[in-house]
């Protein structure tokens, strides 16, 4: 009953030094953006289009624009894990060569999460633009592989 009678006492003393019930403010900032994207409907997915562009010059694999309801994909094909999907490459392909192929892509951002992960950077921007870049370089040194 003596603990009882403690732990009723001292139970708000007791939760604050066990912090629980405690949001970080970084988990606090990113649950009010995403009220505020529901509130937006930003998160209500809509159509996807997809565009090809051949840049050479870009190592990146892809790259996506909003515009209202509308995701545009924006898919390289001057870059490997591309040219590996198109639609005849794609057309000549059995379903365990394609599932291969998807199985890269998630390990490929897998590598890319892990550098970021190990990283210094904190700019959500930076992180986003180095992400997408290794993705890009990892998936395109996966289907080069094969």
């Amino acid at each position: 009953m003596e603990l009882k009678r403690v732990l009723d006492r001292d139970e708000d003393l007791i939760l604050e030094w066990l912090r629980i019930g405690h949001v970080p403010e970084e988990v606090l900032r990113y649950q009010q953006a995403q009220e505020e994207a529901k509130k937006k409907n930003f998160r209500l997915v809509g159509e996807v289009d997809v565009e090809e562009v051949n840049n050479f010059r870009d190592r990146k694999m892809f790259d996506v624009r909003h515009q209202g309801g509308r995701d545009i994909v924006e898919l390289n094909t001057a870059h490997p894990f591309v040219q590996s999907i198109s639609e005849e490459e794609l057309a000549n392909m059995e379903p365990a060569e394609i599932r291969g192929l998807f199985a890269r892509l998630l390990a490929a951002f897998g590598r890319s999460r892990t550098l970021l992960l190990g990283g210094g950077a904190s700019e959500p921007e930076i992180l986003f633009e180095q992400s997408v870049f290794d993705w890009s370089e990892f998936t395109g040194e996966f289907v080069e592989k094969l």
